[in-house]
């Protein structure tokens, strides 16, 4: 008979969730997260085959955990420019650089698996469709001239929001939200 799993996979899937932010995908061994969460090493590899896996599962808990509260304020009560300028205030709120595992997934990871890229893309096309929605209600407020492209402009802030990790680093947030800010303003 199998002895019972006897750990919270929640708990060990946000630890390890965690350890992927603070140190990257590069920096980070399967001993390293046997000996951070106290997950045996059978447990561990019986879960997830390889590093590769692992970091797919990271990459999904991350996105339901952390990125589901963006999704949220973007999709399910879409006001237009309100909702993208409370989407970046949300984001750059505090003096902190932003970490986005998703983005490091990509720029640090030296061989991104194809189901991380994958997954980053079908993040990426979610985000640029609630921004697209929300253009869209802008239009119509008369919030954003009619002569913009709605496509364009949330592909535009699709490339904000990744570059967020790196301008985080070297500006302050109130100074990027003010830039973001001014080119909203200016789409009228």
């Amino acid at each position: 008979m199998a002895r019972p799993i006897e750990y919270d996979y929640d708990e060990f899937i946000n630890k390890t969730t965690e350890l992927f932010l603070a140190r990257g995908a590069d920096h980070l061994s399967m001993a390293d997260i046997i000996e951070n969460t106290g997950l045996n090493r059978h447990s561990l590899y019986k879960m997830f085959p390889n590093k590769s896996e692992l970091h797919k599962g990271v990459i999904k808990n991350y996105r339901d955990r952390f990125l589901c509260h963006g999704y949220k304020m973007l999709e399910e009560s879409p006001q237009g420019i309100a909702s993208i300028k409370t989407f970046f205030a949300t984001l750059l709120a505090g003096d902190s650089p932003i970490r986005c595992l998703m983005v490091d997934s990509i720029v640090d990871y030296e061989n991104v698996s194809p189901a991380i890229r994958k997954l980053a893309k079908t993040h990426y096309a979610r985000i640029e469709k609630a921004y697209q929605v929300n253009i869209d209600i802008a239009k119509k407020n008369k919030e954003i001239s009619e002569n913009h492209k709605t496509e364009e402009i949330a592909s535009f802030l699709v490339l904000i929001m990744q570059g967020l990790t790196i301008n985080t680093k070297i500006f302050c947030n109130d100074q990027i939200k003010l830039i973001i800010f001014s080119y909203l303003n200016g789409l009228k």
